[in-house]
């Protein structure tokens, strides 16, 4: 979080021409080399240089080519304060939200600051202070003078007040897991306490079910205060309460990996056998399949659906199931990977003898010729057709499906 953190301006070979330059002539590409210069002070902790440096860059308005800002000096000096504040080693200057001139500048997005601010608090421990100034957050706009500036900053209010609660929440689960380590066992206490869980707990699924971010450090926290208290919704159990929730984030943020697999892992855990709350399962690995082809949970994935199969679902659940394994199988991690190669082998022992080489053709039709798969797998695969350097697994695969090519 230290300063700039945005650029990476590198290093530096003649810093006393940059100086001259900077106090001569402000030729193009000049902001650009004062950044680096200024960058390499703060990681010296060079306090008194960069302070000067500063004082440079704020003498000038720094335009570029079509008349833009090619440097942010509001910013720019909002981050300085930051990391003065951070890593000065004499005592704590006067926070830096109290002075009103940080609100003056029109173009800062104020609202995410703010939370950098706080976060920068909450890494040297001060979670009270960072979360009484992250709740200024809603009065941002009433310090503006300016209507336009007034729209532009509602706007990133609206954008970050996820992100805004969340750390408030964050903040307040910290502060709650502290007094429970503290164990203190008086009633008042605890009934306090279980309040205030049930209050993180509303909290987190006001942000998690948010769609575009990730939300996956909240949803663990949602889960431990949940299974502390066995707190549930209505008549259900808080267990189904848990898997509600992992189901609803899950859906939501499709794109997420992580969101399938914590719902897989909660139904593993709760759920070992393979038959209970199969639809379920799933339903949430294909979602992963879809994200992560090469997941080694589509092992999981094609068992389920081989044995939803055959036990009289449709056809196409067994066409399913190759397609996922071969994908899987498709993708270099698993070129020489045993389990994978001894899984496939297996399914297609089994099924051969179970359905004739007819329909065992027509099965494999689509995920093995249809796709291409039987003109570019031999060559990838199976190069070494006397079978002396692959595993028995891959000669028993390759020895089944030459016969479909």
């Amino acid at each position: 979080m230290g300063m700039l953190n945005r650029r990476d301006p590198g290093s530096l070979k003649n810093v006393q021409g940059e100086r001259k330059k900077c106090k001569t002539r402000y030729k193009q590409g000049t902001a650009k080399r004062l950044m680096r210069l200024l960058h390499d002070r703060l990681l010296k902790h060079k306090w008194g240089d960069a302070a000067i440096l500063c004082i440079a860059l704020t003498g000038h308005e720094w335009r570029g080519p079509n008349n833009h800002h090619s440097v942010d000096v509001s910013e720019v000096l909002w981050r300085m304060g930051n990391h003065f504040h951070m890593y000065h080693p004499t005592d704590r200057t006067q926070t830096l939200l109290a002075n009103k001139e940080i609100y003056s500048f029109a173009r800062i997005n104020q609202t995410q600051l703010l939370l950098e601010y706080s976060l920068s608090e909450m890494t040297q421990g001060q979670i009270e202070r960072a979360q009484h100034e992250l709740k200024l957050f809603e009065f941002i706009p009433r310090r503006v003078a300016m209507k336009r500036a007034k729209v532009r900053r509602k706007q990133a209010i609206e954008e970050l007040k996820p992100l805004m609660l969340g750390s408030l929440t964050m903040m307040d689960y910290i502060k709650w897991l502290d007094r429970i380590m503290d164990g203190s066992s008086a009633e008042e206490e605890e009934e306090q306490l279980k309040q205030m869980g049930m209050k993180i707990v509303e909290n987190i699924r006001k942000v998690i079910f948010t769609p575009g971010n990730c939300w996956d450090i909240y949803l663990n926290k949602l889960i431990s205060v949940l299974s502390f208290y066995n707190l549930t919704d209505d008549d259900n159990s808080s267990e189904h309460t848990i898997i509600t929730d992992l189901s609803k984030y899950s859906h939501t943020h499709l794109t997420n990996p992580n969101a399938h697999l914590g719902l897989w892992q909660f139904l593993k855990k709760n759920h070992p056998c393979e038959r209970h709350d199969a639809k379920r399962k799933i339903e949430c690995l294909r979602r992963l399949q879809a994200v992560d082809p090469s997941n080694k949970l589509c092992l999981d994935l094609h068992r389920l659906l081989r044995r939803k199969w055959r036990k009289g679902g449709d056809n196409q659940l067994g066409t399913e199931a190759y397609d996922v394994i071969m994908t899987m199988l498709d993708y270099p991690c698993w070129k020489d990977d045993e389990q994978a190669w001894g899984v496939a082998r297996a399914s297609l022992k089994a099924d051969r003898k179970r359905l004739g080489e007819g329909d065992f053709d027509k099965l494999l039709q689509e995920c093995w010729v249809e796709s291409g798969r039987s003109t570019w797998w031999p060559g990838y695969h199976f190069t070494n057709h006397n079978h002396q350097y692959l595993s028995p697994a891959k000669c028993a695969v390759y020895k089944i499906l030459k016969l479909r090519s």
